[in-house]
């Protein structure tokens, strides 16, 4: 239940915003950039980081050191997006 918060629910904004801020013409393009390329370099990148962090560092202090700045670099983006309540779409 929670965790489908987090893998399902990304998808919807990702996709509510991107029809809000980039025309028909290019919205397919957009989309298919957003959403494949952010998976398969998390899916190339992610169990070699976290293993290797593990490994050397023990669970506990790994998890700080990935999820807490991931965290924090998803909030940082979030806060730097464009507004885009009553805006003209890209493209």
């Amino acid at each position: 239940g929670f965790s489908a918060i987090f893998f399902f629910g990304t998808s919807s904004i990702l996709t509510t915003y991107l029809l809000a801020v980039f025309k028909p013409a290019i919205r397919n393009t957009a989309m298919a950039i957003c959403g494949t390329a952010s998976l398969t370099a998390g899916y190339i990148a992610f169990p070699i980081v976290v293993a290797s962090t593990v490994k050397a560092l023990g669970w506990n202090m790994s998890f700080s050191l990935i999820v807490v700045p991931a965290t924090l670099a998803a909030s940082l983006v979030l806060c730097l997006l464009p507004e885009t309540n009553r805006r003209e779409s890209v493209g």
